[in-house]
Protein backbone atom coordinates (compact mmCIF):
# COMPACT_ATOMS: atom_id res chain seq x y z
CA UNK A 1 0.00 0.00 0.00
CA UNK A 2 3.00 2.72 0.63
CA UNK A 3 4.31 1.84 -2.77
CA UNK A 4 0.76 2.74 -4.23
CA UNK A 5 0.23 5.81 -2.49
CA UNK A 6 -2.21 5.44 -0.13
CA UNK A 7 -0.99 5.34 3.13
CA UNK A 8 2.02 7.37 4.55
CA UNK A 9 4.86 4.61 6.04
CA UNK A 10 6.83 6.21 8.72
CA UNK A 11 9.39 4.22 9.97
CA UNK A 12 11.33 4.42 13.52
CA UNK A 13 8.82 7.49 14.37
CA UNK A 14 7.04 7.22 17.77
CA UNK A 15 3.88 9.57 18.31
CA UNK A 16 4.24 12.56 19.88
CA UNK A 17 1.10 14.62 19.53
CA UNK A 18 -2.92 14.35 17.28
CA UNK A 19 -4.45 17.30 16.49
CA UNK A 20 -8.08 18.51 16.34
CA UNK A 21 -11.08 19.29 18.11
CA UNK A 22 -13.34 16.85 18.15
CA UNK A 23 -12.65 15.49 15.01
CA UNK A 24 -9.21 14.38 13.80
CA UNK A 25 -6.73 16.82 11.62
CA UNK A 26 -3.12 15.64 11.74
CA UNK A 27 -0.78 13.46 13.70
CA UNK A 28 2.61 14.88 14.99
CA UNK A 29 5.23 12.04 15.20
CA UNK A 30 9.09 12.30 15.94
CA UNK A 31 12.18 10.27 14.22
CA UNK A 32 15.55 9.23 16.46
CA UNK A 33 16.94 12.51 15.60
CA UNK A 34 14.52 14.32 16.94
CA UNK A 35 12.94 15.49 14.05
CA UNK A 36 8.68 16.08 13.90
CA UNK A 37 6.77 15.70 11.28
CA UNK A 38 2.82 16.92 11.01
CA UNK A 39 0.67 14.73 8.71
CA UNK A 40 -2.91 15.47 7.91
CA UNK A 41 -5.04 12.58 8.65
CA UNK A 42 -8.64 11.70 8.73
CA UNK A 43 -8.29 8.40 11.06
CA UNK A 44 -5.33 7.17 13.00
CA UNK A 45 -5.09 2.88 13.89
CA UNK A 46 -2.55 2.32 16.62
CA UNK A 47 -1.04 -1.16 16.08
CA UNK A 48 0.99 -1.30 19.04
CA UNK A 49 3.47 -3.53 17.28
CA UNK A 50 1.53 -5.82 16.50
CA UNK A 51 0.71 -7.57 12.61
CA UNK A 52 -1.01 -4.47 11.11
CA UNK A 53 -3.17 -6.94 9.13
CA UNK A 54 -6.90 -5.13 9.28
CA UNK A 55 -8.94 -7.38 8.35
CA UNK A 56 -12.57 -5.65 7.22
CA UNK A 57 -11.40 -2.67 7.36
CA UNK A 58 -8.93 -2.73 4.83
CA UNK A 59 -11.91 -2.24 2.04
CA UNK A 60 -13.06 -0.19 4.16
CA UNK A 61 -13.10 2.70 1.15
Amino acid sequence: MAQQGKINLLLSHNLSNIHGNGTLTAVETINKDKETIAVEADYFIPLYGLTPKLGPIADWG
